[in-house]
């Protein structure tokens, strides 16, 4: 009975294991390169709604700001670097659960704010995390770059 029951989760082991290779393989460039669309349209909406707040929080939502500044600048380069042409238009990205733009920033909305943002950063390490393309180093860049947005976003959120 034990051999059976071990035949068989080795192979459903090697079944499950040359599947995933082969959705790997069938992702290939292409794909990659649209996650990196994807994961700088969700940075440029970070931007977007840090850029309209007006709340500081202790100097963090600035660090915020240069930190996703400058991943932005490192996915723009990865993409520059792939040299793709369908590279220059990136995706829209909706919102999460409402519209930054119809927002009155005061103290309450600039807090949800906030939190809003971080989710947008989080969705785009989480992008980038998954892509296996390096794009000369920039990709990985990013990723420092947002994460560390993450924490002066954690901080901002602590401050109030």
């Amino acid at each position: 009975m034990h051999r059976i029951v071990f035949s068989t989760a080795a192979a459903l082991a090697v079944m499950l294991g040359t599947t995933g290779a082969a959705f790997a393989w069938e992702r290939g460039p292409g794909a990659s390169d649209q996650n990196l669309r994807y994961s700088r349209a969700y940075v440029e909406k970070a931007v977007d709604m840090l850029s309209h707040d007006q709340e500081d929080y202790g100097g963090h939502r600035v660090a915020a700001m240069n930190d996703v500044n400058a991943a932005r600048a490192d996915l723009t380069a990865a993409l520059r670097y792939d040299q793709n042409r369908e590279d220059a238009a990136l995706p829209a990205v909706g919102s999460l659960d409402v519209a930054s733009s119809d927002w009155e920033r005061n103290q309450h909305h600039s807090n949800a704010n906030i939190i809003y943002t971080r989710r947008y950063v989080e969705r785009a390490i989480d992008m980038l995390g998954r892509d296996r393309h390096d794009y000369d180093g920039y990709r990985v860049k990013a990723i420092g770059e947002l994460r560390a947005a993450r924490q002066q976003l954690l901080e901002a959120i602590r401050y109030r």
